[in-house]
């Protein structure tokens, strides 16, 4: 799904939970893909999950719902580290 998605011209990719189920090591092998492609095509990726050490690595942008509403949008820092306002976002980022 990924090739098909990336091959298909398309400039926004949406990965909902692609790591969801996946072994370590599988896991790491599809973030990988994803960067690579994402760099090489210069795509757009909504990069949906639960994991937020993934999101935390990976985004330039983090969005937060909470209860299907946003709760924080956060841009990635150019140093330092992630700036969470909300109770709920910072519960997330602790964990």
């Amino acid at each position: 799904m990924i090739l098909l998605a990336v091959y298909s011209g398309a400039e926004i990719v949406v990965a909902d939970e692609p790591t969801a189920a996946l072994d370590s090591i599988s896991e790491t092998e599809v973030l990988k893909l994803l960067m690579k492609f994402r760099k090489e095509k210069e795509l757009s990726l909504i990069f949906i999950t639960h994991e937020i050490s993934i999101a935390k690595s990976l985004a330039d942008t983090i969005s937060i719902l909470y209860q299907g509403d946003w709760a924080e949008i956060l841009k990635r820092p150019i140093q330092g580290e992630w700036i969470v306002k909300s109770e709920y976002g910072k519960r997330l980022f602790e964990s």
